[in-house]
C-alpha cells in the first residue's frame, strides 16, 4: 500500500537536519605531516644559537656559569630589570635551559652570566605560523623560552590561565619581544612614574581569610593564586578601574590583580626597613647611604660571606646609591637602595670602601626610613 504523499512530507519535515558530517562512507584516509612554518634544518644543534633578545626580568636568579647549581644574586619580583639575552642552550625536554644574560643601566650592577629562560616572560611580536594557514601563535601571546632548536627557539605558553592550551612550538628569535614593555614596567620605587605603594589585605569583612589573585583586571577573571592573610604584605604598582596590580611573596612570589575594595594602606606592623618587600619585623633604620664613585677604574662587586674569599661577579655602576650594612678589612657590604637586585641567601655584596663617596641626593625609601 502506498503511503500518502502528505505523510512522506511530514516524515521528511520531522527528520533531523542534514549535517556537514553526514555522508561519511568509512573510507580510509592516509595522513601525512604538514610542513611546519618557519625555517627548519635537518642538521643537529651542537652549539648555542646566535639569538639575541631584550626582556625585563623579575623574580629570577643570576648564575656565573651555565651549569652552576645556585645563583649568586637574584632579581627581585617587583624589579622588572631590563636584560639582554643571547645564546640560549639547546632544548632538552624536562629541563629548563639557560641563556647568557647581560645587565646594565639598572642603577646598581653590571653583570654578565647566565639566567634560566623559563622564568622570563616574552610575547609574540606578530602572528607566527606553525602550520601555514591552519595553526598559528597569535600576536601578543605570552610565552617562555625552553631552549634552542633548529634555527629558532622552543616556546611554551606563559599564560597561567591557559593550562588547557599548553603547547610547545618553534619560533624565530626576532619574532619575540619583552612581555612587559618599558612604559608599563613598575621599575624601582624611586624611578619616575613609579606607583609602588605598600598595601595589605583588608581583614574586615574577609570571611574566607584569603585574597583571590586574578590574571587580568576583570570581574570573575581567572584566579591564579589565593593569598593568605598571614602573608598579606604586597606592593601595588598599577591600577585599572576597580582593580590593582599587586606583587609580593617571599620564596613563592606573585604578580596579579586584586579588587581595590579588598586592599588597605593601613600598616598592621611597624618595620621601617622592609623597603619594597614584606615586613620582616626587624627594624634596621637608620641606614648609611653612599654613592659609588665615578672614575676611569670600574668598581668591582664581590659576592660571598667574607670579602677576602668572595668572588667578583661584575661591577657597580658609577653613581649607584647603596646602603652600607657591614664593614670588614677595607670592604663594605652593601645593598642597592632600590633593593631590586639582592645577593643570594647568606651572602653579601662587597665593594671596596674607598669606592664610596657621601650620598649626593639620597632617595627616601618606600619603607619610610627617616
Amino acid at each position: 500500500m502506498k503511503r500518502p504523499a502528505i505523510a512522506l512530507a511530514l516524515l521528511a519535515a520531522c527528520a533531523p537536519p542534514a549535517s556537514i558530517l553526514d555522508g561519511t562512507d568509512g573510507a580510509t584516509v592516509e595522513l601525512t605531516a604538514c610542513p611546519a612554518g618557519g625555517v627548519t634544518t635537518d642538521e643537529p644543534i651542537e652549539r648555542t644559537l646566535p639569538c639575541s633578545l631584550r626582556a625585563h626580568a623579575s623574580g629570577v636568579g643570576l648564575f656565573v656559569a651555565a651549569d652552576a647549581a645556585t645563583p649568586v644574586a637574584n632579581i627581585e619580583f617587583y624589579a622588572n630589570v631590563p636584560v639582554k639575552l643571547r645564546d640560549p642552550l639547546p632544548f632538552e625536554r624536562g629541563k629548563a635551559a639557560r641563556a647568557r644574560v647581560e645587565l646594565e643601566s639598572n642603577g646598581f650592577l653590571q653583570f654578565q652570566g647566565w639566567v634560566a629562560l623559563d622564568g622570563i616572560d616574552l610575547r609574540a611580536r606578530r602572528r607566527i605560523e606553525i602550520v601555514s594557514g591552519h595553526v598559528w601563535l597569535r600576536a601578543g601571546a605570552v610565552v617562555n623560552v625552553l631552549g634552542a632548536r633548529d634555527s629558532g627557539v622552543v616556546v611554551r605558553s606563559g599564560d597561567e590561565c591557559s593550562q588547557d592550551e599548553e603547547f610547545e612550538v618553534s619560533v624565530q628569535c626576532e619574532d619575540l619581544e619583552s612581555a612587559l614593555q618599558p612604559s608599563r614596567a613598575p621599575g624601582p620605587p624611586d624611578s619616575p612614574g613609579f606607583k609602588g605603594e605598600q598595601v595589605w589585605i583588608k581583614r574586615e569583612g574577609n570571611k574566607r581569610n584569603v585574597l583571590d589573585l586574578l590574571a587580568t583586571p576583570i570581574a570573575n577573571g581567572c584566579v591564579v593564586q589565593q593569598i593568605d592573610l598571614s602573608d598579606s604584605s604586597m606592593t601595588a604598582v598599577e591600577r585599572q578601574g576597580d582593580f590593582v596590580r599587586v606583587m609580593g611573596g617571599r620564596d613563592l612570589q606573585f604578580d596579579g590583580w586584586a579588587p581595590v575594595h579588598e586592599l588597605t594602606t593601613a600598616d598592621p606592623t611597624v618595620d621601617r626597613s622592609s623597603c619594597c618587600g614584606p615586613p620582616d619585623l626587624v627594624d634596621r633604620c637608620p641606614v648609611e647611604t653612599r654613592n659609588v664613585r665615578s672614575g676611569p677604574e670600574p668598581v668591582e662587586v664581590r659576592v660571598g660571606a667574607d670579602p677576602n674569599t668572595s668572588a667578583a661577579i661584575g661591577f657597580a655602576e658609577a653613581g649607584a646609591e647603596v646602603d652600607v650594612v657591614d664593614r670588614r678589612d677595607g670592604f663594605v657590604a652593601v645593598l642597592p637602595a632600590r633593593r631590586h637586585i639582592l645577593p643570594a641567601r647568606d651572602q653579601s655584596f662587597w665593594i671596596a670602601e674607598s669606592a664610596l663617596v657621601p650620598a649626593s641626593n639620597a632617595t627616601a625609601h618606600a619603607s619610610g626610613c627617616p
